[in-house]
């Protein structure tokens, strides 16, 4: 199954994922069913078992992980200037746009 999974399904899933990981969440929702549908039957589960206990068994990262882990390597390789220099002026910190403290607020994805 994990041959089955990294070879063929996971690479579609990682496709630019820092790019549209945030897009709607009804966009979304078809890539994660699709997901949910594949390890059920992958492990030879029943359409309607609960999928987080068979992610976490067959160590998989569900959707919003691989969304997670390339969008926290995406800005480690930005803050330490490893990406190209055309990236140098993509993004801007929050001293550059204004002199006082505000919360970070981080993307809320589906589950």
């Amino acid at each position: 199954m994990k041959t089955f999974y990294y070879s063929l399904l996971y690479p579609y899933f990682q496709y630019c994922i820092t790019v549209w990981g945030l897009t709607y969440p009804t966009n979304l929702n078809c890539l994660i069913l699709l997901q949910k549908h594949i390890i059920r039957i992958g492990i030879k589960k029943p359409f309607d078992a609960h999928t987080d206990p068979l992610f976490r068994d067959s160590k998989f990262l569900k959707f919003v992980d691989i969304y997670s882990l390339h969008l926290g390597k995406f800005m480690y390789s930005y803050n330490n200037n490893l990406l190209p220099p055309s990236f140098s002026n993509f993004l801007l910190r929050m001293n550059q746009v204004h002199c006082y403290n505000t919360p970070i607020l981080y993307p809320i994805l589906p589950d």
